[in-house]
């Protein structure tokens, strides 16, 4: 299955979005009992190089809800060290300096909706990586994840990622589960 244009897809909180021409669904994979999905996209000739959507089965806790809910909120701070590691169960392997070198986090306002921005370099792979946070539910313990990765050599790449991201429509809130 292959997608040149806008492309409705009903995954979590993403309504629909632009895929680069030549890119396509490349897998899709279910956790099974732990309830998480993700699905994959990216050119059929080039596996380094993609976008990831994952939503979890599995709900956080209130206060890590809580500290996801206070990072999202554009401009509302800097982060510290402190800061990234109350956030990593939220950040998952993104806030292990081991495996990920950090460039930039940020609450946004991206495209009519409050996410956690998240950009950096995987260290083993040196892959180059930039990761949506979403709040599904509205409590922030339930984080939808959107992402673009290429090789950290290839920037024409990695900016046809970050561009179908940035064209992202989100479904209604009314619509969240």
């Amino acid at each position: 299955m292959e997608f040149d244009g806008e492309v409705l897809w009903d995954c979590g909180l993403v309504s629909m979005m632009t895929l680069p021409g030549g890119w396509r669904l490349r897998a899709s994979e279910d956790g099974g009992f732990a309830q998480w999905t993700a699905h994959h996209f990216g050119p059929a000739d080039d596996p380094s190089l993609g976008i990831s959507i994952y939503l979890p089965g599995i709900v956080a806790t209130v206060a890590d809800g809580l500290l996801y809910l206070t990072a999202v909120t554009p401009g509302l701070r800097r982060f510290d060290e402190e800061d990234l590691r109350d956030l990593a169960p939220v950040l998952s392997d993104m806030g292990d300096d081991n495996r990920f070198e950090l460039h930039r986090i940020r609450g946004e306002y991206w495209n009519f909706l409050n996410v956690l921005f998240v950009e950096g370099v995987w260290r083993a792979s040196g892959t180059r990586n930039a990761k949506l946070f979403v709040d599904q539910r509205g409590d922030g313990r339930l984080i939808q994840e959107i992402g673009a990765y290429a090789p950290a050599s290839d920037r024409a790449g990695y900016e046809l990622g970050l561009e179908a991201l940035s064209g992202i429509s989100w479904r209604e809130q009314s619509c969240r589960i």
